[in-house]
């Protein structure tokens, strides 16, 4: 599943390059464009803070196996291309990467690693009456993840033995999205965003003794940087 979310990603950036020249005759404009179809806008690096609640691992199953840590925030990275859908509104793709771990003692649950891989889609609305003289623009939207995840449990036995057990799963969650962006010059722009995750996971019994529900709510801070087509 991954793979293919990465191939996707390729895809786009490829049609990216071969597009740029011929869009390139729009970038000493503002970005309002208005019946000019479907433009390149940006494309961006990504990173920031994501802290999901995690709460069945972080409340029953850690505490349980005698884990003293809980999963806490932790940074992701990635990147994303934004779209001009018609005047005022904005399609963004992106991928992003969020993991984390924690250790327990040398006998029992040894170490726990979380691995989150996300395509994201995203409709922006970036009015022009949010867009000041100085190249600040206001935007806000929705946006929806595709999760890819990967659960590694470590179990370490009293001669010192280590075991580990792999789940692999996938699901899906929306987040609001509120931002603000700085067009320096005819081409970089600096951005950063305030996003809430909103949705939940299954966990099989391959990690624990039954089907448990996951929560990944929680608030995400992103900073970007990009070049503006």
């Amino acid at each position: 599943m991954s793979k293919k979310i990465i191939i996707l990603f390729l895809l786009i950036a490829a049609t990216v390059a071969t597009q740029a020249g011929e869009y390139s005759k729009y970038r000493y404009r503002l970005p309002f464009r208005r019946n000019e179809g479907f433009l390149i806008y940006s494309v961006n690096l990504t990173g920031g803070v994501y802290s999901p609640k995690l709460d069945y691992f972080n409340d029953i199953y850690l505490p349980s196996s005698g884990v003293d840590e809980t999963f806490k925030s932790n940074i992701f990275y990635g990147g994303n291309f934004s779209f001009i859908l018609n005047g005022e509104y904005r399609f963004r793709v992106g991928l992003s990467y969020w993991g984390n771990k924690v250790n327990g003692p040398d006998e029992g649950l040894n170490e726990f690693k979380i691995g989150f891989t996300r395509m994201s889609l995203g409709v922006l609305y970036a009015p022009e009456f949010s867009y000041f003289s100085n190249g600040v623009q206001l935007y806000a939207g929705v946006e929806g993840y595709g999760y890819q995840i990967k659960n590694t449990v470590n179990m370490k036995s009293g001669s010192g033995v280590v075991t580990s057990s792999d789940q692999n799963g996938h699901d899906i969650s929306i987040a609001p999205v509120f931002g603000i962006e700085r067009i320096f010059g005819k081409s970089l722009v600096l951005g950063a965003e305030f996003s809430y995750m909103l949705g939940s996971y299954d966990q099989s019994e391959n990690v624990v003794s039954q089907t448990q529900k996951v929560s990944i709510n929680g608030p995400q801070v992103t900073l970007s940087v990009g070049y503006k087509f």
